[in-house]
């Protein structure tokens, strides 16, 4: 697993919905995301931290996630005339670097003194040897943010193993959160996968008791800034192996819940 370094620079581009994407992230496990990239290493499953630099007014490492995509050769986003590299992935842990704790780029520069904290080029690599001391820093951050409304979420889900994994197959569960929509789809649907059928509970036993994920029946993605969710016919309870498949390009498309009810029947 290899890790790699994102510049944020608000003068060039500025996060102007972070504080509404800090909550989706917390609400929903992860948010998608693409970015220029220097390096033409990244594969999928990669980790990548971001870090504020330029006119940010404290500059460190504010955001984490997995890379799902890798492209060669790409419009630049921020310059469409410029040819560069593309991280598409997931974002699992974000902060508002104005508002938040982060990991201060002074501190970076004195705990990791040979790596280049500060380049202006997005998607530098991460020396191996610091990936593990990052990410319990990164951790202790969160840690210390209570982001989470749940203890016992905030445990799960900052496993090491969780990093070494791929973004779609989390151990966080959705019903550990304390948001209400998820709750009302769980109470509507109870703790059955409506894609397969299968109860964690009649599989695992009492460890699977209570065990479910909800999944968007619409991405949250492609929906435009702050909306309403109705519990009913936004949502739906599914069991992770069908979560991870509902996340999971056939063909260049994502399978719609009766697409995947077809795969499985067969």
């Amino acid at each position: 697993m290899k890790a790699y370094l994102l510049t944020y620079n608000p003068q060039i581009w500025s996060w102007k919905n972070i504080d509404f994407e800090v909550i989706s992230v917390q609400e929903n496990e992860y948010i998608p995301t693409k970015w220029d990239c220097f390096s033409k290493q990244p594969k999928e499953g990669d980790i990548f931290f971001i870090i504020a630099l330029g006119k940010s007014s404290r500059k460190g490492i504010f955001c984490s996630g997995i890379i799902n995509e890798f492209e060669l050769g790409m419009p630049s986003l921020i310059n469409g005339k410029i040819k560069t590299n593309r991280i598409k992935g997931d974002i699992n842990f974000l902060l508002n670097p104005e508002k938040s704790n982060i990991i201060d780029l002074n501190f970076l520069k004195k705990e990791f003194p040979d790596q280049r904290w500060d380049s202006q080029k997005s998607g530098i690599s991460i020396k191996d040897k610091y990936v593990d001391m990052l990410l319990q820093n990164w951790n202790k951050i969160i840690n210390k943010s209570n982001i989470y409304l749940n203890k016992n979420s905030k445990n799960i889900i900052l496993k090491k193993e969780y990093w070494e994994g791929n973004s779609q197959q989390k151990l966080s569960t959705t019903f550990e959160r304390n948001v209400n929509a998820r709750n009302d789809c769980i109470k509507i649907n109870g703790y059955i996968c409506k894609v397969c059928g299968q109860k964690m509970e009649d599989i695992y036993g009492e460890i699977g008791k209570d065990f479910i994920h909800v999944h968007h029946i619409v991405f949250h993605s492609s929906k435009k800034g702050i909306h309403k969710i109705d519990p009913k016919n936004d949502l739906i309870t599914v069991c992770p192996n069908c979560h991870s498949m509902l996340h999971k390009k056939l063909n260049g498309e994502y399978l719609s819940i009766e697409e995947l009810k077809k795969i499985i029947k067969k």
